[in-house]
């Protein structure tokens, strides 16, 4: 790992991040906040998928999934938006 006397690579090797991006958003939100957002970006989120009605039902297209092994819950922000919990 690059000493971190270079804040750039340093930065960029420990957040597999780009130098140019490292660069970026350091000059944009300085170290600190920088630092912040690309450790947030390492972390691992959650999947949500919204299904298409046009296609199948919500309970046909969740049917569906749920016979391959998969695990939904509901989001709380759109009728069609589950969090995918299982795959």
């Amino acid at each position: 790992m690059p000493k971190e006397n270079n804040t750039t690579q340093y930065l960029s090797v420990k957040y597999s991040m780009p130098e140019f991006l490292v660069e970026e958003f350091v000059s944009q939100y300085g170290k600190e906040t920088a630092e912040t957002m690309m450790a947030d970006f390492l972390k691992e989120k959650q999947v949500t998928i919204c299904i298409n009605r046009w296609n199948n039902t919500i309970e046909e297209t969740k049917k569906s999934l749920e016979s391959q092994g998969a695990e939904l819950e509901k989001a709380p922000y759109l009728g069609e938006a589950f969090y995918l919990k299982k795959l």
